[in-house]
């Protein structure tokens, strides 16, 4: 039985993040993916959403709609969500 589209995803993207060893052609193997011409529009929205809110490497960590500053890390949070 295949799983619904978001488990199917959150599945590969876990198996890429998780296993020591990157390979590719059995990863393709293992999670069949559309082919990347049928993605073309959704990779150009998505890039051109990443230039305009300047989002320039991952993980970006967002709070109440910012952009964490570059300068802050995530150990700094804390100092930011004290009350």
């Amino acid at each position: 039985m295949r799983m619904n589209n978001s488990e199917y995803l959150q599945d590969a993207i876990n198996y890429w993040r998780y296993t020591d060893k990157k390979d590719y052609e059995l990863f393709s193997q293992k999670f069949p993916l559309a082919t990347i011409e049928n993605s073309y529009s959704e990779i150009d929205y998505m890039n051109k959403w990443c230039i305009d809110n300047e989002i320039t490497y991952t993980p970006t960590f967002f709070i109440n709609g910012h952009q964490l500053p570059p300068n802050y890390g995530v150990s700094d949070l804390k100092y930011f969500l004290s009350a």
